[in-house]
């Protein structure tokens, strides 16, 4: 495929990954995450990354929080999986794609020394 099509997953990518703080929709301190992100002043935004828009929202708090179901290289693996998987069949895509193109497998990598790898 055309890698053109790949910069829908990459305004994701940097939308989730860029310059933010993400947390475990279970975490106990979630409540004050949330507070140092300002969302006291917007509680109708979530952080729930399937209702991203095209431009970041930005915040005035000290932290661009994300909330997801979980944290850590295997749990981001397949989050990147997923939403390149959904992408492929439902994305808005201005670059034409080959219909027999699948996602095989994705590496995320902390650092040199810790990386995880989800096969679907």
């Amino acid at each position: 495929m055309d890698f053109g099509g790949l910069k829908e997953f990459k305004a994701w990518a940097d939308y989730m990954f860029d310059h933010t703080t993400v947390i475990a929709e279970d975490d106990p301190l979630l409540d004050r995450f949330k507070a140092m992100a300002g969302w006291s002043s917007n509680p109708e935004h979530d952080g729930n990354p399937d209702r991203v828009q095209t431009e970041p929202y930005r915040r005035s708090g000290v932290c661009d929080l994300r909330i997801v179901p979980g944290v850590g290289c295997e749990l981001f693996a397949k989050m990147c999986y997923d939403k390149m998987a959904d992408l492929l069949v439902n994305g808005n895509h201005r670059y034409p794609l080959n219909p027999t193109v699948r996602i095989k497998s994705v590496e995320v990598f902390e650092h040199a020394g810790n990386s995880a790898t989800y096969e679907g």
